[in-house]
């Protein structure tokens, strides 16, 4: 099961951003692992990556849009690539270079949850 779920969406401001929720989630006992799903545009998972160089709960990663064309505006925010480092391959090397197991779909970070808690999910 899971303990929490939250929705930041991409609006201009935002009380609080990934890496501090990751945070809170790395001092919570109950947590195992930590799942984070983002978007192209942004710098959220830079920092999320920063973060996650001192937590010590894995997480799994799924920025969709990889195959979002550059300079297009996608998604109900707005989701704009500005730069290469906006694209979602470029966050997910990020991540990945930062420790956290990262995949381009649902089946993917499925089967990273069952690796990492040793088991089957569903």
């Amino acid at each position: 099961g899971f303990s929490t779920a939250i929705s930041l969406g991409g609006d201009t401001v935002i009380g609080r951003r990934p890496a501090e929720y990751l945070r809170l989630f790395a001092e919570d006992p109950e947590t195992r692992v930590v799942v984070y799903v983002g978007e192209i545009g942004g710098t959220k998972e830079e920092e999320l990556a920063a973060a996650l160089v001192e937590c010590d709960k894995p997480l799994v990663a799924m920025i969709v849009g990889h195959s979002a064309p550059a300079g297009r505006t996608l998604g109900h925010a707005g989701a704009l690539i500005g730069s290469d480092a906006d694209r979602a391959e470029a966050k997910s090397a990020r991540l990945a270079a930062a420790g956290a197991a990262t995949c381009t779909g649902p089946a993917g970070l499925v089967a990273a949850l069952g690796r990492l808690l040793g088991g089957r999910v569903t």
